[in-house]
């Protein structure tokens, strides 16, 4: 059985590979990602205990917030790191069971994130 950083890092792997071979394939992957990754994180960040946070999810959230997407996505292909991240977020936000429901989520993100980057981090179809 794989360890979800194994899996995290494996499907990074395999999208910088895609990235290769079709960039856009690539962007709207990692856009799915990021969009998922935010959400919650962005969540946590506000609603919950610091601590359910590490340092670089901090960082990545400022990553998010600050840069073009292009950069964003640049970025992704130079720090596996944050590619595997946003990976292993999607992972746990997408497949767990959560005692948090996906509508309050949603609903938090909707009404508290600002429209320009609701608007970049859905600018990708």
């Amino acid at each position: 059985m794989f360890k979800k950083e194994n899996i995290s890092e494996f499907i990074a792997k395999k999208l910088i590979e895609l990235n290769k071979q079709d960039h856009n394939k690539y962007k709207n992957f990692v856009l799915n990602f990021i969009k998922e990754y935010y959400k919650w994180t962005i969540f946590v960040c506000n609603n919950l205990n610091k601590n359910s946070l590490y340092t670089e999810d901090y960082i990545y959230l400022s990553l998010i917030n600050l840069n073009e997407l292009d950069t964003i996505i640049d970025y992704s292909l130079d720090n596996i790191n944050f590619l595997k991240t946003i990976i292993d977020g999607y992972l746990f936000y997408s497949t767990s069971d959560k005692e948090i429901s996906e509508s309050i989520v949603e609903k938090y993100y909707k009404g508290n994130v600002d429209i320009k980057l609701q608007d970049k981090l859905n600018s990708i179809k």
